[in-house]
């Protein structure tokens, strides 16, 4: 493999990292966002998305992500993704590892790369997620309070402020950057359900963005509103989403289950 395709891996994980820093880690003792499914309600519905391939239109510099999951009963155990480009193919597998049912580790590896990375999650008494590390370095730490999450720097620079409703949906952040002023996003969902709500723990580097029981419709920024179009299946998942992206772009996903 040539110097351009090497580094433009490097720079691909890196940035797979940061997207994915992002569904942290959850369990059903959390005592502040309330992830408390009615045992039975679980029993009855065991639904998990297995595959997602999402198509990009032009402007995102790569054409299709597939991404793959295997559970042991409802936990997540690890997901490929394969990443196609004009010019390449990456695959990346991710893989958590348990304590209990919280994740305290994920391993992200590529048979492309020489290189792995190792991510470790501390919790509380409460299995509050407090810190996030990788390869051994603090990235950032939590705070909880009721229907709210404040996400550190690890140098304790706060980057952002995430306000929930009562089923865990997301709907408002607000995003510092240093020596600008704030911005804030806002969302909208659905009644119907996630592709995720029946995984025991969601894949832990999304930093609890998406860890509802619902589907994001909307989202609002600076005068902005952005729309996602659902099918959803006979139970209520979504099996196509199209989402609208900033300067006309917009991609498409394609989602399966197990049932």
């Amino acid at each position: 493999m040539n110097n351009s395709n090497t580094n433009f891996l490097k720079t691909a994980i890196a940035y797979l990292s940061l997207i994915f820093l992002t569904s942290l880690i959850t369990s059903c003792s959390e005592p502040y966002l309330d992830f408390s499914d009615p045992i039975n309600e679980r029993l009855e519905d065991n639904t998990l998305c297995l595959k997602r391939t999402v198509t990009y239109s032009q402007g995102y510099g790569l054409n299709k992500d597939i991404y793959e999951y295997s559970y042991e009963d409802s936990k997540l155990l690890e997901w490929d993704l394969t990443r196609i480009t004009d010019s390449d193919t990456i695959i990346i597998t991710y893989t958590n590892i348990y304590d209990g049912d919280l994740i305290s580790n994920l391993i992200q590896s590529s048979p492309d790369m020489p290189e792995t990375n190792s991510f470790f999650f501390e919790y509380d008494e409460n299995n509050n997620l407090i810190s996030q590390h990788l390869n051994g370095n603090l990235l950032m730490t939590y705070a909880h309070s009721e229907n709210q999450v404040n996400i550190f720097h690890y140098i304790g620079i706060l980057l952002k402020e995430q306000i929930y409703d009562e089923n865990n949906n997301l709907i408002r952040v607000v995003t510092h950057n240093q020596g600008t002023n704030p911005y804030q996003r806002t969302y909208t969902f659905d009644n119907k359900n996630n592709p995720f709500k029946n995984a025991t723990a969601r894949f832990p580097l999304t930093n609890l963005e998406d860890i509802g029981d619902n589907n994001i419709t909307s989202t609002s920024y600076q005068g902005t509103v952005l729309r996602r179009e659902y099918d959803y299946n006979i139970n209520d998942y979504p099996t196509y989403i199209k989402t609208e992206e900033y300067n006309n772009r917009y991609k498409i996903e394609v989602l399966e289950y197990n049932n």
